[in-house]
């Protein structure tokens, strides 16, 4: 018998525990790099989220940085 690989459990947010999530993903890689560095992808996975998920919550990095 195989044992099927585990995916990590899907956290439940509110739309606001989503939000301060990306931010401060966002706040921690910027201690390292410059906005301009900042990719969406890095965000994400230091946020314990998807790409797609992102979106739903701001249309691009401009409307993050006005949450900065």
């Amino acid at each position: 018998m195989t044992s099927s690989p585990t995916r990590p459990r899907r956290v439940r947010r509110t739309p606001e525990q989503a939000r301060t999530a990306i931010l401060d993903a966002a706040e921690a890689l910027l201690r390292d790099r410059s906005f301009s560095a900042l990719r969406i992808e890095e965000i994400m996975q230091v946020a314990g989220m998807t790409r797609p998920a992102f979106y739903h919550y701001y249309p691009d990095l401009a409307a993050l940085a006005g949450g900065l």
